[in-house]
């Protein structure tokens, strides 16, 4: 992977973006309890909605032609997700009105996770499959741990909604600031549909 310039920007993109968002779960907390004056029962609804996203962004993904799938929808999905949070950080003024942004920027998140499972999938030989999926894995929850590790520290410095539209746009510049490094990488020939990715990757 270090060896592809694609993949190892679509590495730092993720990465940094994976490190706003593990954020922003810390922050939320005290965003939406202290700063909109939710019910903990909101608060879980909130939290719910993101993950209801996903679930509802990963199957739209994978009907997608598996072409569709590169480096630049990567960075797109990611970009899609961090202004989610920062819109909805820094206009709502309900704890309900996030429910929908967090909806959406789930729904961005899940489709994330196949196109970069189908990018990985098409720009390394079938034998380095699981070298490869495990390096980018630990990079991520590496990324997750010390997106909470420097949360804490800042909840006590800073106002929640400060820290959560922070966090979103500084995912966003980072998602569109590797954008030139890609822009002139030539394009690959993934499978034609993602039922053609994972049947060669059976076969392999």
């Amino acid at each position: 992977m270090r060896d592809d310039r694609v993949l190892s920007v679509t590495t730092i993109a993720v990465v940094a973006v994976v490190a706003g968002i593990s954020a922003v779960n810390v922050f939320d907390v005290f965003f939406v309890r202290e700063t909109l004056g939710a019910s903990t029962t909101v608060y879980g609804l909130v939290a719910a909605s993101w993950t209801v996203g996903m679930v509802l962004g990963s199957p739209l993904a994978g009907r997608l032609p598996a072409r569709w799938l590169t480096v630049r929808t990567v960075l797109g999905l990611l970009a899609g997700s961090c202004a989610a949070v920062l819109i909805g950080g820094a206009t709502v003024t309900s704890a309900w009105w996030l429910v929908p942004f967090w909806m959406v920027g789930g729904v961005f998140n899940g489709a994330l996770n196949v196109s970069t499972s189908v990018l990985i999938a098409g720009r390394v030989p079938p034998e380095m499959h699981g070298r490869a999926f495990s390096r980018f894995s630990a990079a991520v929850q590496t990324a997750g741990i010390f997106g909470f590790f420097v949360a804490g520290p800042l909840v006590g410095h800073f106002d929640p909604r400060v820290l959560v539209a922070g966090a979103g746009a500084a995912g966003l510049v980072a998602a569109v600031a590797c954008l030139p490094l890609v822009r002139s990488e030539p394009p690959t020939t993934p499978p034609t549909t993602m039922r053609d990715e994972i049947g060669d990757n059976v076969a392999a």
